[in-house]
């Protein structure tokens, strides 16, 4: 586990014993954080909230905006002039490239998108702080998994993961599991298309036999 991910999991277990005042102190703090910060580095939110006072604790007193109207203003609602919709697109158009990181030489953003049914694909583009979050949020979520039969097979390394996720595409469960399986070559992972027939896939299933799927 990284160290940011450490501060975070440190962070949320402090949270939870401070209880409901500790949560809204640091819900109230990320908030103001938040805004200041789009204001200071997007176009499209620093008009949309031109009105606001500078100070807001409120969540409720933000305009609302939707993906249709972030997708026409992609290069001005970024906060980082390098991400441009040209290069997300170009990204997300070679099949190839599922699970690479987006800029830089070790890439800073993971970029995933819809499904596209609803007639507009959309995407998503998520930094390194966005996916360390989600990450250390999901192993809070699991630990109730982790028994001491589990912990003795991973320490062993015996730790095999099944992941059967939509391929085809930059979905965000594909892309997350080709990102798990590249960062963990010691560890047995392997992803099945969830368009797989049953029977081939519990047969695949039984014969790989994973810790976890």
């Amino acid at each position: 586990m990284s160290e940011a991910a450490l501060t975070i999991f440190r962070d949320a277990r402090k949270a939870h014993n401070e209880g409901s005042a500790g949560i809204a102190r640091r819900q109230c703090r990320r908030l103001t954080d938040q805004i200041a910060y789009v204001r200071a580095h997007s176009r499209y939110y620093r008009e949309l909230y031109q009105h606001l006072p500078e100070h807001i604790e409120d969540v409720t007193l933000l305009p609302v905006t939707n993906k249709q109207k972030l997708m026409e203003r992609f290069d001005d609602w970024v906060t980082d002039p390098e991400l441009t919709l040209e290069k997300v697109r170009a990204h997300t158009d070679d099949p190839d490239r599922v699970g690479e990181k987006l800029l830089g030489r070790y890439g800073r953003y993971t970029v995933t998108t819809s499904s596209g049914t609803s007639g507009r694909r959309t995407l998503f583009v998520m930094s390194e702080t966005t996916r360390t979050t989600a990450f250390t949020v999901a192993l809070r979520g699991m630990s109730s998994a982790l028994t001491p039969s589990t912990i003795f097979k991973l320490l062993a390394g015996r730790w095999r993961t099944a992941m059967i996720v939509p391929i085809g595409g930059h979905f965000a469960s594909h892309v997350v599991a080709v990102q798990q399986r590249d960062a963990s070559p010691m560890v047995a992972k392997r992803i099945f298309p969830e368009t797989m027939p049953l029977p081939e896939l519990v047969d695949q299933l039984n014969a790989f036999r994973p810790l976890a799927s």
